[in-house]
């Protein structure tokens, strides 16, 4: 190819060409992502649960179960501010012992600085009729 054979491109094909050239860079951010993601799942740890849940707040890291008659939820111990391990209880509320922030039994924020609610995580049972969780 000669150089005045640059001068004759079409700005149809060099806008054309360009776009497949930048589409190089999104499908290696998109590879990447999707490489993480597979890895962190492989990281997911299944949390058994106890066979007898009692009522109110159960810490037992890194999850909170609670249990409120028959319906039990349960939530990561871990705080969406800044993501210290919870592990204490005031008067019925989950506290952060890093910043203070105070949730109720439901997982909703009580007072900051969090100001995200806590994550649940889907309750399952397993094959032999168990409550786990994947911790995330």
């Amino acid at each position: 190819m000669k150089m005045s054979d640059f001068n004759k491109i079409s700005r149809k094909r060099f806008i054309k060409t360009l776009s497949w050239l930048l589409l190089i860079p999104f499908g290696w951010l998109f590879n990447s992502i999707m490489t993480k993601e597979a890895e962190r799942n492989k990281t997911r740890r299944q949390i058994l649960l106890p066979e007898e849940i009692p009522n109110g707040i159960t810490i037992m890291e890194p999850v909170i179960i609670v249990k409120k008659e028959s319906e039990v939820k349960c939530f990561s111990a871990r705080c969406p501010h800044l993501g210290c391990l919870i592990n204490h209880l005031e008067k019925e509320e989950i506290v952060c012992p890093c910043h203070g922030s105070r949730f109720s039994s439901d997982g909703k924020v009580i007072n900051g600085p969090s100001v995200k609610h806590l994550n649940e995580l889907e309750i399952i049972k397993n094959k032999a009729g168990r409550l786990v969780v994947y911790d995330v």
